[in-house]
């Protein structure tokens, strides 16, 4: 499992984006920018989830090309629907893993920036003129660590070990690897951002 900033995944980002949007963000921000993004889904799927629809951060390309989304939804006790039932968070870059009756969220949706204005803003010192820079910039990472994803798969590093994944440590870590000549990608949260969304319901208020 390789570090996120030990890749060439912030050098691509910070070029990209130069390139392609016209920002002009340094590539040792993509860390920050990745937390911010990471935390602020989740803390508000945290604070929005409900038990009637699942909700999912949908993440597309301009042209609705899916990238990405996180969900939560809530599960009964298929044992006893009398006792609480738990709450399951999860990444994903396959869009049928998305409930068709999922609330959507995006990062374009400025109802949301709180959420990701306070990450930045308590963890780094940083925000955003826009909602649509917050949009593009987080956007544009995740494009990026997919394209990454995909081109590593089945891949050996210089010391000839196979490349399955990347990580930011206690953030996220996202995996791949090929299966019937077919790249599988998946993602999930780590550390502290998995415990921001509960998995005990009865603590629910």
């Amino acid at each position: 499992m390789k570090n996120f900033m030990d890749t060439t995944i912030p050098s691509v980002y910070s070029n990209g984006l130069y390139r392609e949007i016209g920002y002009d963000v340094a590539a040792e921000h993509t860390g920050k920018i990745l937390v911010t993004v990471v935390y602020g889904i989740t803390d508000c799927l945290s604070k929005i989830k409900s038990k009637d629809v699942p909700v999912a951060f949908v993440i597309r390309e301009p042209n609705d090309e899916f990238i990405c989304a996180a969900i939560v939804q809530y599960f009964e006790n298929e044992d006893d629907p009398k006792k609480p039932g738990n709450w399951n968070y999860s990444w994903t870059f396959d869009e049928s893993d998305v409930p068709e009756n999922a609330k959507i969220c995006s990062l374009y949706d400025g109802e949301y920036s709180i959420y990701f204005t306070n990450v930045g803003a308590s963890k780094f010192n940083m925000g955003f003129h826009k909602n649509e820079y917050l949009g593009d910039l987080g956007r544009y990472l995740f494009k990026t660590i997919k394209r990454w994803l995909e081109d590593n798969a089945g891949k050996a590093d210089e010391n000839n070990q196979p490349i399955d994944g990347v990580e930011y440590p206690g953030v996220i870590q996202f995996r791949m690897a090929v299966e019937d000549d077919k790249v599988v990608l998946s993602a999930e949260p780590d550390g502290e951002v998995k415990q921001m969304i509960k998995d005990d319901a009865s603590i629910e208020k």
